[in-house]
C-alpha cells in the first residue's frame, strides 16, 4: 500500500514539472527532434540590421544531422522584420534549411525598443527562441547642429557622431540640415540611406571614407563621393533607390557584395573587388576596374558588368575564381599571375585600340571563357591561358605579337572560334575536349602538352595552319588536322608518351624536320614539301584513319602495331626502305598500292587489299611470322636484283604475280589461291615448295614463265 501511495506522488510530481515546464504539451512530443538558434543574442540599435542569426535543426538527442529533404523554419517576432540579406533589404518570413544540411541563416532589423523573443517553429520539431535585445539608436541624422559637419555631435540623436562600431542611419527624421558635409576622416560600422531622406552625404576632397561590417545601404537621397578614396571593407553595397556618386579617386570594396537594384549609380573613378561576393550591377558603367582577389575568393557576376576602361585581375594564389555572367570591357585586359578562370566571360568591345595583357601561370589558369568581339585593333601580349570557351568576331585588325595563347585544364570540354586570324604561339595543354570551329594560322609555334597522358581530343571542322614548328610533349589524338604549311624550316619534336591528331605536308619552301622516328596516330596527307630527318615512320592508332601518301618516298614504314589497326590508304605508298606490317589482333588493311623499293617484314595477323609491288632495282627480301587471308595483289615488278623468302610465306586468298624481276624462294614454302603469270620470268623454288590454290606445283614452263627447282 505504501509502495502504490509513494509511485503515485512521483507521477504526480513528474506530471506538474512537465506541465509547469511546457504547458499543455504532451509528453511524447519531448522526444520529438527540435529547433536551435545557434548564435548569440544580440544587442541591437533600432532600426540598425542585426548580424547574421542562425537556426540548427536538431535530433532528439541534440545531434546535428543532414537533413534528408528541406525545411521551411517559420520566424515570428513582436516589432521585429527579417530578411536574407546583411542590409536588411530583401525581407521574408521564413528561411530553408535545404537538403544535406543542418543551418539556414537570417538577419532581423526591429521599429521598437524592448526584448523581444525571436520564434523560430516548423512542422514536426520543437520550437527554438532567443531574446534580443533592442536599443534607442542614437546615430540618426537629425541636423539639430549649427553646422552640417558630420562631426557636430548635436547633429546626431545622441548627441554624438557614429564611430567605427555604429551604423550611420539617414532617413525622414531630419526636417532641415539634412545634407552632411563629411569634415575629417570617417570610419563607421555602415551607413542607411532609409525611405523619406531626401538630403546629400557629400564627401570632402581630402577626406577618406571607410565603411566596416554592416555596408551600405541605400533607399533614397543622394551620395556624392570627393576625390580621396571610399573603402567598403567588409559590408554589402546594395542601392535600391537615390543617388550615388563614386569616390574619382578610388573606391575598394573589400566584401564585394555589389547590387544596383534601383536608383543611380555613377562610378566616377577606379574600382577594386579584392574578396569574395557578387557583382549584380544593373546598366551601371564602371571606370577602370582591378580584381585583386585574395587566396580562395569567388567572384560570381550577375547579368553584364559594363567597364568602359581597363580590367585587370591579378593573383598570386590559384584557386580564384571568377563565375557567372559577362565583363564587357572597352579598355585594356590584364591578366597576372593566376588571374581568375571560371565559368564568367570576359568580352572586348571597344572601338579603340585594346591591348590583351598576360603573364605566365603556374598552373596555367588565368582566364574564364573569353570572347574579342570589338571593332577596333587588338593587340596580344605575354601569356593567356583559357580555361573557357573562346570566340573571335572582331573586325578590327589583330595583332598576336609574340604571345602565347593557350587552353589550359579545368573541367567540362570547350570550343574555340579563333576567327580568320594569325596567332603567334598556340598551346593546348588540357585533359578534356577543345573543338575549333574553322581555320586557324599559327605563325610561330604550335605545343601539344600535357603533365601525363591527354585524355582530351584536339577536334576541328578545320584545320590548324602552321607556318612554324610543332611540339609535342605528350599531346592528345582527336579530328583536328595539323597542316605544315610554312615557306621555310619547320622542326617536329615529340617527347613522352605522346599522341597525334591527324598532319598534313603542305609546306611551300624549307624542310620540314620529323625526329627519326615518328609515330602518326590519325590521318596523314602529303600534299607538297620536303620532309627531312624521318628514318622510320610509324602509323598506328585510331581504328579507321586515311593515309594519303602522295608522291613523298618514306624510308622505312611500320604500319600498325595496334589492336584493330585498320587504315585505308588513299592512292600509292611509297618506301624505299623496310616495309613493316604488324599487328597484335584482327588489324585490317584497306585498298592502297604500296610501291616497295626494301625488304617486306610481316608479323601479327593482318587482313589486307590492295597491292603490294616489289620495284626495288637491288636484292629485296620477304620476312615474317604470319599470313595474309585476304585478295592481296603481290606483284614483283623489279627493275633489277632478287626478291627473296627469308621463311614460309602464305596468303591464302591472295593474287601473285610477276611482271619483271626474279623471286627465288631459298627453300621455304610458298602459298597463293591464284598466280597469274610469271610473265617469261623465273620463279625459283631452291627446294622450297609452291603450292596454288591447294596443289602442289612441279617445275618446268609454267604459268607464263619458269618455274625452276
Amino acid at each position: 500500500m505504501k509502495i502504490k501511495i509513494f509511485l503515485s506522488i512521483f507521477f504526480t510530481l513528474v506530471s506538474m514539472s512537465v506541465y509547469a515546464q511546457f504547458g499543455t504539451t504532451s509528453f511524447w512530443k519531448l522526444r520529438s527532434p527540435f529547433l536551435k538558434i545557434t548564435t548569440g543574442a544580440q544587442i541591437v540599435s533600432v532600426i540598425n540590421c542585426s548580424n547574421i542569426v542562425t537556426v540548427q535543426a536538431l535530433t532528439s538527442s541534440a545531434v546535428a544531422t543532414n537533413l534528408a529533404s528541406p525545411l521551411t523554419v517559420n520566424l515570428a517576432a513582436t516589432g521585429m522584420t527579417f530578411y536574407s540579406d546583411a542590409n536588411c533589404a530583401t525581407q521574408i518570413t521564413s528561411v530553408t534549411i535545404a537538403a544535406g544540411l543542418t543551418t539556414a541563416s537570417f538577419y532581423f532589423s526591429a521599429s521598437s525598443v524592448g526584448s523581444p523573443v525571436i520564434t523560430a517553429s516548423a512542422t514536426g520539431y520543437r520550437t527554438g527562441s532567443q531574446t534580443e535585445i533592442t536599443t534607442t539608436n542614437s546615430y540618426v541624422w537629425t541636423g539639430g547642429g549649427a553646422n552640417s559637419y558630420w562631426t557636430t555631435g548635436a547633429n546626431w540623436s545622441g548627441g554624438s557622431a557614429p564611430g567605427s562600431g555604429s551604423q550611420a542611419i539617414f532617413n525622414g527624421t531630419c526636417v532641415s540640415n539634412c545634407s552632411p558635409t563629411l569634415n575629417a576622416n570617417m570610419s563607421i560600422a555602415g551607413i542607411r540611406m532609409l525611405s523619406g531622406y531626401t538630403g546629400t552625404i557629400t564627401q570632402s576632397p581630402t577626406y577618406t571614407i571607410t565603411v566596416g561590417n554592416s555596408g551600405w545601404y541605400q533607399e533614397a537621397g543622394t551620395f556624392v563621393g570627393g576625390n580621396n578614396t571610399l573603402t567598403l571593407a567588409n559590408g554589402n553595397f546594395t542601392i535600391t533607390g537615390g543617388a550615388f556618386t563614386s569616390s574619382s579617386s578610388s573606391t575598394v570594396m573589400g566584401y564585394s557584395n555589389f547590387s544596383v537594384l534601383g536608383g543611380t549609380v555613377t562610378v566616377a573613378g577606379p574600382y577594386t573587388f579584392s574578396n569574395t561576393g557578387t557583382i549584380n550591377a544593373g546598366s551601371t558603367s564602371f571606370q577602370n576596374v582591378s580584381l585583386p582577389l585574395g587566396n580562395g575568393a569567388a567572384i560570381t557576376i550577375t547579368g553584364t558588368m559594363y567597364v568602359t576602361g581597363n580590367f585587370s585581375a591579378s593573383q598570386a594564389t590559384n584557386n580564384v575564381v571568377c563565375n557567372g555572367g559577362t565583363v564587357d570591357i572597352k579598355g585594356d585586359l590584364t591578366i597576372s599571375g593566376y588571374g581568375c578562370p571560371g565559368t564568367a566571360t570576359f568580352k572586348l568591345t571597344g572601338a579603340g585600340t585594346q591591348n590583351i595583357n598576360g603573364s605566365a601561370a603556374t598552373a596555367g589558369r588565368n582566364l574564364p571563357n573569353l570572347t574579342i568581339a570589338s571593332s577596333g585593333p587588338v593587340n596580344l601580349s605575354g601569356n593567356l591561358y583559357v580555361t573557357g570557351n573562346y570566340t573571335y568576331t572582331s573586325s578590327g585588325t589583330f595583332n598576336a605579337g609574340t604571345s602565347v595563347f593557350a587552353f589550359a585544364s579545368a573541367s567540362g570540354n570547350v570550343t574555340a572560334d579563333m576567327g580568320s586570324v594569325t596567332y603567334y604561339d598556340m598551346v593546348f595543354t588540357t585533359n578534356r575536349d577543345v573543338t575549333i570551329a574553322a581555320d586557324v594560322t599559327v605563325a610561330h609555334q604550335l605545343t601539344l602538352s600535357c603533365t601525363s597522358v591527354c585524355s582530351g581530343q584536339l577536334n576541328s571542322t578545320g584545320k590548324i595552319k602552321l607556318l612554324g614548328d610543332l611540339v609535342f610533349t605528350t599531346g592528345a589524338m582527336g579530328t583536328a588536322t595539323i597542316s605544315l604549311s610554312g615557306t621555310t624550316n619547320q622542326t617536329v619534336t615529340a617527347s613522352g608518351s605522346y599522341f597525334t591528331p591527324a598532319i598534313e605536308i603542305n609546306s611551300t619552301g624549307g624542310t620540314v624536320t620529323f625526329p627519326a622516328s615518328f609515330t602518326f596516330y590519325r590521318d596523314f596527307t602529303y600534299l607538297q614539301g620536303t620532309i627531312g630527318g624521318l628514318t622510320t615512320a610509324i602509323f598506328g592508332g585510331q581504328t579507321a584513319v586515311t593515309l594519303t601518301p602522295g608522291s613523298y618516298m618514306f624510308n622505312n614504314v611500320t604500319l600498325g602495331g595496334l589492336n584493330s589497326y585498320s587504315p585505308t590508304v588513299s592512292g600509292a605508298m611509297n618506301v624505299g626502305g623496310t616495309f613493316n606490317l604488324s599487328a597484335s589482333g584482327n588489324a585490317v588493311l584497306n585498298a592502297g598500292t604500296f610501291n616497295l623499293y626494301g625488304n617486306y617484314v610481316y608479323t601479327g595477323y593482318y587482313s589486307m587489299s590492295g597491292t603490294i609491288n616489289f620495284m626495288g632495282s637491288a636484292n629485296q627480301t620477304i620476312s615474317g611470322s604470319a599470313n595474309c587471308n585476304t585478295t592481296t595483289y603481290y606483284n614483283v615488278n623489279k627493275t633489277g636484283g632478287t626478291l627473296k623468302l627469308m621463311n614460309y610465306f602464305g596468303c591464302y586468298l591472295g593474287v601473285f604475280s610477276q611482271t619483271t624481276g626474279d623471286f627465288d624462294m631459298n627453300g621455304y614454302g610458298f602459298e597463293w589461291r591464284v598466280l597469274t603469270s610469271l610473265n617469261g620470268n623465273t620463279l625459283t623454288k631452291n627446294g622450297g615448295v609452291l603450292k596454288v590454290n591447294g596443289a602442289t606445283i612441279g617445275t618446268g614452263s609454267l604459268f607464263g614463265g619458269t618455274v625452276a627447282p
